[in-house]
This record gives C-alpha cells, sequence and structure tokens, in this order.
C-alpha cells in the first residue's frame, strides 16, 4: 500500500489556475507563479518569469470518496525528469517532484 503520511511537509498550499497562468505555494510563505500552456496529454508547460521552464503532470484523483468531495493532484518538476503522467509514480520521487494534491468539499443541497 501507499502511506503518504511519510517525508512530507504538513501545511496549507494553494494553487490557483487562470486560462493563462499558476500560481502556488504555501499560504504562509513564497509563492510561484508561472504561465501555462498545455504541453500533450495531462502535461502543462509552465513558464516561469526567470525564463525557466517546468512541466507538470495533473489528474483528478480516483479514490472512492463518493459524492461529499472533489479534487485533483498535481506533480510539478523539480529535477530533470519529465513527470510521469500516473502521478502516483512521482509521489515517491521528492528529489524531482513537488506534488500536490487537494480535495474539495462538495457545498451540501437537501
Amino acid at each position: 500500500g501507499l502511506d503518504v503520511q511519510l517525508n512530507f511537509t504538513s501545511g496549507e498550499y494553494f494553487l490557483d489556475f487562470s486560462q493563462t497562468a499558476l500560481t502556488w505555494g504555501p499560504l504562509n510563505g513564497q509563492s510561484n507563479t508561472g504561465y501555462v500552456a498545455s504541453f500533450g496529454d495531462g502535461l502543462i508547460r509552465i513558464s516561469l518569469p526567470d525564463e525557466k521552464v517546468i512541466y507538470a503532470s495533473y489528474s483528478s484523483i480516483g479514490w472512492p470518496t463518493g459524492e461529499e468531495v472533489r479534487g485533483t493532484a498535481i506533480a510539478l518538476q523539480k529535477g530533470k525528469q519529465m513527470p510521469p503522467n500516473d502521478i502516483t509514480l512521482a509521489m515517491g520521487d521528492p528529489e524531482n517532484f513537488d506534488v500536490y494534491v487537494m480535495v474539495q468539499c462538495n457545498p451540501w443541497k437537501k
């Protein structure tokens, strides 16, 4: 099985996508911003202000959580290796990837 309780820093992060930009980082710290473009199936090209380019893969999480929540996961490139389409493969490689999993509760309707 996969134990995500090991070797990660717990905290609150934000991820803000628009049609052309991405801003991400810890809520109370240094944020990162870049311009985004689709690069292929499940891949995003992110151009950073210092002219560096990184890539990210993303997917909807497939956990059996029911109707209460929805979420997405993204693996951001840190090293030279391209992010895998299967984000779970990036989770065990903190040297090459930052992996964020975001879950949101759906509004409750009666």
